[in-house]
């Protein structure tokens, strides 16, 4: 096995060419998220002509909660940490319109936050959603969402699947807007087409924005009843304003599937990526060919264990081969008054359009969580989890290992009135010792609900 370390990427701007900016891009930085939020408008407006001549049902539900949340390390040092207290308010409205088999659910909550010494990130938190459903004939729906958020957090709690940390508490808003079609012309045989675009910005300018437009294609066709075939194609296109390079990505895969019985299966895989920059950052290629098996027991539990070989050829240097074993793991239990799950991953993905853009990333994750009701409105539940990422485009070879564990106790004495106690631990351990930090939190909330409004 060949590991190769690659220097930083650093722009060309003999070899860089860019598409077109959307029009909001010339807009000033001020004024983005205002055109964003008229985006959403948009969707729904549209999503509402939809729907307005079928039976219709309308659902307002407004919230409103405070919260006091203590942290030890408020900038997620690795020395000289600093304690901090911050209290927030958080008013909410959810509006659910509903037909016969259409329906649209557009949710904002904003969060006034009030910092004890540090006022200067004293402000306001954005939370701002709409997903929609039309069902356009009786086997092709059309799936479509917006998601807006602004905060100054450092950790991305709404997307945990981004595990990058940034170092400045200055605010950023993200952006992810989703539509996908799709349709069923078997029992099990399914066709769908996507497209996803992100947009990231930040008010540091240490910090590095960046926006994607990706496409996707995807089929799943059984020839018998006890052999199919899952495939798919994608494409990535990622800009971002700073020292990474602009690239175009393109990925498939191909998956013969033989069905041993209800619950069992093995297949036969092979995925291909071609990731091309458009600046001085190394070109390469993923060959990944493997064998593996797959189990459900139910619909909240299945498993899937791969083996093969992978190869990544990597353009004027040495190639990286290894053998490769794939886990993707999801199990639960429920008993009368608990349950508990356990999860287990692992596999390997681009990391960008996050707080850091690190290019080529080696994972694995573990995580468990179980709840207990100790009356019936008095409950507890605790979580933990534990991940490795190596990314292996970094100068430095970067490797993260982070442990996270979390309890909590939940109280609902009445219907219109909730609290929470929360603890969580957070320890990331990383090579770059200047990326080493640990954080405990403790989070306090009351949420008041009315009776949902129904016309």
């Amino acid at each position: 096995m060949l590991l190769t370390k690659r220097q930083p990427a650093t722009r060309n701007p003999q070899r860089v060419t860019r598409n077109p900016k959307p029009l909001f891009s010339y807009a000033p930085r001020t004024l983005r998220p205002l055109l964003l939020c008229g985006e959403l408008l948009f969707i729904f407006s549209l999503l509402c002509s939809s729907v307005c001549y079928a039976e219709l049902q309308s659902v307002l539900a407004p919230s409103i909660s405070a919260g006091e949340e203590y942290t030890d390390n408020l900038f997620l040092a690795e020395d000289n940490t600093e304690s901090e207290w911050i209290t927030t308010v958080t008013p909410g409205l959810r509006y659910n319109l509903s037909g016969k088999t259409d329906e649209i659910t557009l949710s904002y909550s904003p969060t006034f936050t009030y910092y004890d010494k540090h006022s200067e990130y004293d402000g306001v938190r954005h939370n701002a959603s709409i997903v929609g459903r039309v069902q356009m004939t009786k086997h092709t729906e059309l799936t479509v969402n917006d998601t807006f958020l602004k905060t100054e957090e450092q950790i991305n709690r709404y997307e945990p699947e981004d595990e990058t940390v940034r170092e400045s508490r200055e605010p950023y808003y993200t952006n992810r807007a989703f539509a996908r079609i799709s349709h069923q012309f078997g029992p099990a045989d399914t066709i769908s087409l996507g497209y996803i675009d992100t947009l990231r910005n930040h008010e540091d300018p240490e910090e590095e924005d960046s926006k994607s437009h990706a496409a996707n294609l995807n089929l799943t066709y059984w020839f018998q009843p006890h052999l199919g075939m899952d495939t798919g194609i994608g494409y990535t296109r990622g800009e971002f304003e700073g020292p990474s390079d602009d690239f175009d990505r393109w990925n498939g895969r191909v998956k013969l599937i033989r069905q041993l019985s209800q619950q069992f299966n093995v297949f036969i895989q092979y995925a291909h990526t071609d990731m091309d920059y458009l600046g001085n950052s190394s070109d390469y290629q993923i060959y990944d060919g493997s064998v593996g098996m797959g189990y459900t027991w139910d619909e909240d539990s299945s498993m899937s264990l791969s083996g093969g070989y992978l190869v990544r050829d990597i353009k004027e240097q040495d190639n990286e081969e290894k053998f490769t074993a794939n886990i993707d793991l999801n199990k639960a239990w429920n008993f009368k008054r608990s349950s508990i799950s356990f999860n287990a991953v692992s596999g390997y993905k681009d990391s960008y359009f996050g707080a850091d853009n690190l290019g080529f990333d080696w994972y694995w994750a573990l995580s468990a969580s179980a709840r207990h009701h100790f009356a019936k409105h008095f409950s507890g539940n605790i979580s933990g989890s534990y991940r490795r990422d190596k990314y292996e485009d970094t100068a430095e070879n970067r490797e993260d290992y982070t442990a996270v564990g979390a309890a909590g106790l939940s109280y609902q004495p009445r219907p219109w009135i909730a609290t929470a106690l929360t603890y969580s631990y957070r320890d990331r351990n990383s090579n770059i010792n200047t990326d080493d930090f640990v954080e405990n939190t403790v989070i306090f909330t009351v949420t008041l609900t009315s009776a949902p409004y129904r016309w």
